[in-house]
């Protein structure tokens, strides 16, 4: 992939001045609301004569926070030109830090233009996918991200597949026979739903629906039994809980899954390759308690979200075609291939 990067200064146009203008009005607004909130919390609805200078300390540190974030919108405002760079996304990834049991967490984006990576709101990570080639709106002045277009969508052949053609892979999904490694697989992921499905939250659940009655013995009406009022208030709340409790179709389609041994073997066009710090629930959603690594993903035209290996990210760019293996009830992801 070409890492070259043309860059070049050209005047902000009037649709430039008004997107960054529309920004800076917006920044100001919200400011001033955190601000006005934070004054009346701090001075108006606390006692003012207990730590009184500790509280202004804090609420000067709020607006010097609020005033850097306005200055840097009004000096984007105010600059007359811009910086605009072309070239192809070569690289994304997010970093997570924090997220322990109790302390916070914040996610950084990044994509790398060319060699340089660059820290980028979500909205930008989001816009862009590996391999596209991209136009990118800064301002001169702090080298704010306001624009990006793209110019070339990343693509693994010279022609892009069509949406007729995607549709078309939709029909190809066939059927298959599990391996001996994929059988193994479900056979474990069974194993785990009997553990803590059948074992550990039936015990749960064994355990409170004595409680629950116990607390019906003892709280309701002693007329309970012969009055058939009651009945008609509490028979469907016992029913649906007999059937939650009692039918478990996960359980019930992975244990089917492994009796017939059938799977699915579905085409997928990559619309985007996704490097993370932490493991992923989906696109751009972080889980935060996982451990610290390099975890890889991509997305598809029909808007899921697979796991990969760090090789075959390598390999990967937008337009590429995979093929997915799922179990045919439960839809376990088994595997995930090169097409």
């Amino acid at each position: 992939m070409d890492t070259v990067v043309t860059k070049e200064i050209l005047p902000l146009s009037l649709e430039d001045k008004k997107g960054i203008r529309k920004n800076t009005v917006i920044s100001i607004i919200a400011v001033t609301v955190i601000e006005t909130i934070a004054y009346l919390m701090m001075f108006k609805f606390i006692d003012t004569s207990d730590f009184g200078i500790g509280r202004m300390i804090f609420f000067g540190f709020f607006l010097l926070v609020g005033g850097v974030i306005v200055f840097i919108n009004l000096s984007s405002y105010f600059d007359q030109n811009k910086i605009v760079s072309v070239g192809y996304v070569t690289n994304k990834r997010s970093e997570t830090r924090g997220g322990g049991r109790n302390s916070s967490s914040s996610t950084n984006y990044y994509f790398t233009l060319g060699n340089d990576e660059i820290s980028v709101m979500i909205n930008h990570y989001s816009q862009v996918a590996l391999g596209d080639k991209i136009k990118m709106h800064q301002t001169k002045w702090n080298k704010s991200i306001f624009k990006i277009e793209i110019l070339e969508p990343a693509v693994v052949s010279e022609v892009a597949p069509s949406a007729y053609e995607i549709n078309r892979l939709e029909l190809h999904t066939k059927e298959d026979y599990l391996d001996r490694e994929e059988k193994v697989f479900v056979r474990g992921k069974l194993m785990k739903l009997l553990f803590w499905r059948g074992l550990v939250w039936g015990g749960i659940a064994y355990v409170l629906y004595y409680f629950f009655f116990l607390i019906i013995f003892m709280a309701l009406p002693k007329n309970l039994l012969t009055d058939y009022m009651y009945f008609t208030k509490y028979l469907p709340l016992a029913i649906s809980l007999i059937i939650y409790l009692g039918l478990n179709r996960k359980t019930y389609k992975v244990f089917k899954d492994l009796s017939e041994g059938k799977k699915l073997i579905s085409p997928k066009i990559i619309t985007d390759v996704i490097e993370n710090n932490k493991p992923m629930a989906g696109k751009n959603i972080v889980i935060t308690s996982g451990r610290s690594g390099v975890y890889h993903y991509v997305t598809t035209h029909d808007k899921s979200f697979y796991s990969i290996s760090s090789e075959m990210a390598a390999n990967l760019k937008g337009g590429a075609k995979i093929m997915v293996h799922e179990s045919l009830y439960s839809k376990i992801v088994l595997k995930v291939l090169e097409g």
